[in-house]
């Protein structure tokens, strides 16, 4: 693993030696892959090493915090003096994904928040959202599915009734609880892991709660996250690669509980089973690409409100607003002179004027 780090914005205690590289590798002394070394490029000497008991599974960085993963937890250390503020340990990681040997982890690391796959769902802490199912069933599908359960409802019935009538027992057991200690697969957590380092700065009697968002994505393992530039978008993938989520994030300043998470997109990849490489979205979230191991890359038009995309929202140079119906806002072309049709709209219509 070789990340080259962003310089702090402020509060940088290795200042001479910037620029740095984070280093992973099998060279070091002790256990492969155990040791993360940063290195200064401008002198080539090491600035320091951490050592771990487990092996690094990738480094992520900004300007603020330097995050390493591992098979199932994380740590974050802080950009400015590289010492630990935090560590998670209920990281649920995507066992054997098709492609791969080894685990993954998978976390998103915006310029202030962080997702990451979370083991099982706090109900005290979901966030109203997410996605509920993988997809919608159409009509015909949801009426065969009632006719199917209502025939054997009706036979249960039956059977039930001749077992009592003949001195029988029936046979039917009610279902087992599920297990609350049991992970779940597809549960995602945004934390804020900035938040608890201006909190210590400050004289709060109530305990600060890093979690943003803590919502249901899929129904299986997640094999990728990814954030937007702005960081309220993010782009999630579980194993199969067949379906991509596009989730917006409305934190609430009262916790998780009262966040809002907008299922705005389901990007359909394909039918066939493919691991997810990379996923990048452009510094306007109007464009997502998606890069599997098959050798493809799958382009979608993206909009950061929701709803179709098309000659409106993505032929302009600049981000429309969803519903305006102003020029400038709405993305419709200033033209530089007044036009000379017969029409008295255009007529009265200059350059940067605004019209309903």
């Amino acid at each position: 693993v070789l990340r080259i780090l962003p310089t702090p914005q402020h509060g940088d205690c290795y200042t001479s030696k910037r620029p740095l590289i984070a280093l992973c590798d099998s060279a070091s002394p002790g256990p492969s892959f155990c040791s993360l070394s940063f290195i200064s490029i401008r002198g080539g000497e090491q600035v320091k090493s951490i050592k771990f008991k487990n092996q690094i599974l990738d480094v992520l960085a900004n300007k603020r915090s330097v995050v390493v993963s591992f098979a199932e937890r994380f740590a974050v250390f802080d950009a400015a003096s590289l010492e630990d503020r935090m560590a998670v340990t209920t990281c649920y990681p995507c066992p054997c994904p098709l492609g791969g040997t080894a685990p993954v982890n998978p976390l998103a690391l915006g310029e202030r928040w962080l997702a990451y796959a979370d083991k099982k769902l706090n109900q005290s802490k979901r966030s109203s959202g997410g996605c509920e199912s993988e997809g919608q069933t159409s009509y015909t599908a949801t009426v065969l599915h009632a006719a199917k359960s209502l025939s054997k409802g009706l036979r249960g019935l039956g059977e039930s009734v001749a077992h009592s009538l003949a001195g029988g027992r029936s046979t039917s057991q009610s279902p087992s609880p599920p297990n609350a200690d049991a992970p779940q697969p597809g549960v995602v957590t945004i934390l804020d892991i900035e938040g608890n380092e201006e909190e210590d700065g400050q004289d709060s009697e109530e305990q600060y709660d890093p979690i943003v968002a803590h919502f249901v994505a899929h129904t299986e393992a997640i094999i990728a996250l990814k954030f937007d530039a702005s960081g309220m978008l993010l782009v999630t993938c579980d194993r199969r690669g067949h379906d991509f989520h596009v989730f917006r994030i409305n934190p609430h300043p009262c916790g998780p509980g009262l966040a809002a998470v907008h299922h705005l997109y389901v990007l359909h990849r394909g039918d066939t089973t493919a691991k997810v490489q990379d996923i990048a979205l452009s510094p306007d979230s109007r464009w997502a690409a998606i890069s599997t191991l098959r050798g493809t890359t799958h382009i979608f038009a993206l909009s950061a409100y929701g709803g179709a995309c098309g000659v409106r929202t993505h032929t302009s140079p600049r981000v429309v607003n969803r519903l305006s119906r102003f020029q400038r806002s709405a993305g419709l072309p200033i033209h530089s002179s007044a036009h000379t049709s017969g029409s008295p709209v255009s007529d009265g219509v200059g350059a940067g004027t605004w019209f309903p």
